[in-house]
């Protein structure tokens, strides 16, 4: 998932192999255009690439970007987790329903904070 904030991206999750999570800080389509801003933050999610794996600092350095690890557990915690949500009923809290032309209203109330619970975008309405 990539949040874009205007005139780059804050924060960025990855789940490339550690060498292409630096190279991530570029924006794919456009180069050499920067996709982290300053100060911004890389979640790593995963280890697609087994416990080794090279990444070259100096994008990082340059940036003051901080990069973090974002462990997601095991495949059975996630069934075991799932499993206890279906058993138990539980549902998400929804604040606000937005179709997909209002999208950017969305956005907009999510950079707001003012929201309890999630904000949806309805691509059927």
């Amino acid at each position: 998932m990539v949040v874009r904030v205007e005139p780059a991206i804050e924060d960025r999750h990855e789940d490339a192999p550690p060498a292409r999570a630096a190279q991530g800080l570029v924006h794919a389509d456009v180069k050499p255009r920067n996709a982290v801003r300053v100060g911004g933050i890389v979640g790593l999610i995963g280890i697609l690439t087994g416990i080794a794996g090279q990444a070259a600092p100096t994008a990082i350095m340059r940036k003051s970007v901080t990069v973090r690890g974002i462990y997601v557990g095991s495949r059975a915690m996630f069934a075991g987790m799932n499993a206890a949500i279906e058993a138990h009923g539980l549902k998400p809290v929804i604040d606000q329903t937005f179709g997909f032309e209002d999208a950017k209203s969305a956005y907009h109330t999510m950079r707001g904070a003012g929201h309890f619970g999630k904000l949806v975008i309805d691509f059927a309405k």
